[in-house]
């Protein structure tokens, strides 16, 4: 374009500039001149390119010989990705499974330490019912409770019997024998074998278990959880025990001071009578008091609301929430100790309702 331009310019040239070029250049040799000068400038351009072309093909070879392998790495960098996101994936469902068997087993022991609460309930009210022998202590340790956890394993159970006893088992926590009391805290006798295969099955489970009676070895020396729990629970039964004795006995000191015993028997009974404090007795059993009427409020609650007129069978139902399944010979040879017991109480509390309801 260029030389175009240039031969234009020359072909436009008006007479002034014919004048003042020279003689001895004509048009024909200045074109001739031009006309080379292109040339040359094209070679040199075409040479340029040709190495311009000659480098990118080179490029591109190299390239080329490079771009499987790197195709190889993104093929390697892309499958290293999924598995990692597989892996993550893995890693979060098996968080996901500890925690809910954590929050299973938080909830087992907590079930557990409920039902020693309840234990421990139920031992007072013996206590205060004087359900408590000598014996009975000696009679607990051949049979302990121990609370163990339940991880894997299969177990298998002599379903001809209502109580939950192992047949055989796997796991070293359970041995032939041994009697399932409660599993997470409810009581094994109440569920019927679906209920308790569905409960054993979701594991980890808590189980407090009765073992089988054994005549020696270590793990008949072994105290657990629950027979420490026993053993102060009924330390404490004796002294509420003891306590209730002297409350019960106060009336019938007063009575004997109004016969006429022989002189060393009253002698003896003036000097009881002197060294026993009835505000020291009292302080001693107002803790047991107050426990009493705390478990009475909410059911005379409920028997002042409904307008029920039976007391006695709302005593009753009371009564029985504290009498546990396993001493129905006890309570049935007790019963009319217990109710004496209990029934005044009962009434004050009643009475205290209905004040605070009208």
């Amino acid at each position: 374009m260029q030389f175009l331009r240039k031969i234009g310019d020359m072909l436009e040239v008006d007479d002034g500039q014919e004048s003042s070029t020279p003689a001895d250049a004509t048009p024909l040799q200045t074109l001739e001149e031009m006309l080379h000068l292109p040339e040359e400038d094209a070679e040199k351009e075409a040479r340029a390119c040709a190495e311009l072309l000659q480098n990118a093909a080179k490029a591109s070879e190299a390239l080329a010989q490079q771009l499987p392998e790197a195709l190889k790495r993104a093929r390697k960098a892309e499958m290293e990705v999924q598995r990692l996101k597989e892996a993550l994936a893995e890693s979060e469902a098996k968080m996901a499974a500890l925690q809910a068997q954590q929050l299973r087993l938080a909830d087992g022991l907590l079930g557990e330490i409920r039902q020693r609460d309840a234990e421990l309930a139920l031992l007072r009210v013996a206590a205060a019912a004087g359900g408590y022998t000598p014996g009975e202590e000696d009679a607990t340790k051949t049979q302990e409770q121990e609370v163990v956890t339940l991880n894997e394993g299969t177990v298998d159970f002599n379903r001809s019997a209502a109580s939950k006893q192992v047949a055989s088992s796997s796991t070293s926590e359970l041995s032939t024998g041994d009697e399932v009391i409660s599993l997470n805290g409810l009581s094994a006798r109440n569920m019927t074998w679906e209920e308790f295969d569905a409960a054993l099955a979701n594991r980890p489970v808590v189980l407090t278990v009765q073992r089988e009676r054994r005549s020696g070895g270590i793990a008949a020396k072994m105290r657990s959880l629950s027979v420490w729990t026993r053993d102060k629970a009924k330390a404490a039964a004796r002294e509420l025990e003891q306590a209730m004795a002297e409350m019960q006995e106060d009336p019938l000191a007063s009575n004997m001071e109004n016969e006429e015993p022989p002189a060393l028997e009253a002698s003896k009974a003036t000097d009881e009578a002197a060294d026993v404090d009835p505000e020291d007795a009292e302080a001693r059993n107002r803790p047991f008091y107050d426990l009493v009427r705390g478990s009475m409020a909410e059911p005379a609650a409920a028997f002042v609301a409904a307008g029920d007129a039976n007391a006695t069978e709302a005593f009753e139902r009371w009564l029985r929430q504290f009498h546990s399944e396993r001493d129905d010979e006890w309570f049935a040879n007790n019963r009319t100790r217990v109710y004496n017991a209990f029934r005044p109480h009962w009434d004050e509390v009643v009475q205290s309702a209905k004040d605070r309801a009208s």
